[in-house]
């Protein structure tokens, strides 16, 4: 199912702008720009960061949510999903 949503964000993306929140490794890894989101709390106040990933943090951030984890066979899949 994710790689058939994958291929259609990805042919509706020639056409359209989209923006996808997604924890799906095969959905993020169709898509041409990546950010990461997080959050920081503290006691009074919250802080949102938004930061652009460059191949390489993107490469790591889709290893991690292949595996949990960054290792050597989940950053190879990584960088072969996002040569597709």
């Amino acid at each position: 199912t994710s790689q058939a949503i994958a291929n259609q964000l990805s042919m509706l993306a020639k056409s359209h702008q989209i923006l996808c929140i997604t924890h799906q490794p095969i959905i993020a890894a169709v898509a041409d720009v990546h950010f990461h989101v997080s959050k920081q709390q503290s006691e009074n106040s919250l802080e949102v960061c938004v930061e652009k990933l460059d191949r390489i943090l993107r490469e790591k951030v889709i290893a991690k949510m292949l595996a949990g984890e960054e290792n050597e066979g989940s950053l190879q899949l990584a960088k072969e999903m996002l040569l597709r």
